[in-house]
């Protein structure tokens, strides 16, 4: 099974609509964001990882983020969603349990970032520290990979 068909057939977006996970092949990285609403730490890191979603992706977009939710609820769930530009593993499906715990030693704690391309090489495995510490810099070394 190749690394977009981990994430499942379909992904959802914030305005509720379905979309092939085969849509990402077009990107150059695929970022995993490991949150919830009912974490706190996870809506601290959120503004940040949002401003780092639109200064990556300007003029054209290379990153795309699915966001793996580990909300206690669909309402939840939704919530968050409306909150981001990108994409999310559907919360009732279990390919995101199937996933998480697949790529669990990538994943500490809420919240977490990863990126891939989008064979499933590991491009950043912590991504969170690298965006709170040190945007700028490390914007710049993935828009140098491209």
């Amino acid at each position: 099974m190749s690394f977009l068909e981990k994430l499942g057939p379909k992904l959802i977006t914030g305005d509720k609509k379905l979309t092939s996970t085969t849509t990402l092949a077009e990107q150059k990285f695929i970022g995993i964001y490991l949150g919830s609403k009912w974490s706190p730490a996870s809506q601290a890191f959120l503004p940040k990882l949002i401003d780092f979603y639109k200064v990556i992706n300007e003029g054209e977009t290379v990153l795309e983020i699915v966001y793996l939710s580990w909300d206690s609820g669909e309402k939840d769930f939704v919530e968050e969603l409306e909150r981001t530009p990108w994409l999310a593993i559907p919360f009732k499906q279990k390919l995101r349990f199937t996933f998480y715990n697949e790529f669990k030693e990538l994943f500490p704690g809420l919240p977490s970032f990863v990126i891939f391309d989008t064979s499933g090489e590991l491009i950043e495995g912590n991504g969170r520290r690298e965006i709170e510490l040190n945007n700028e810099e490390f914007t710049e070394n993935l828009k140098k990979m491209i």
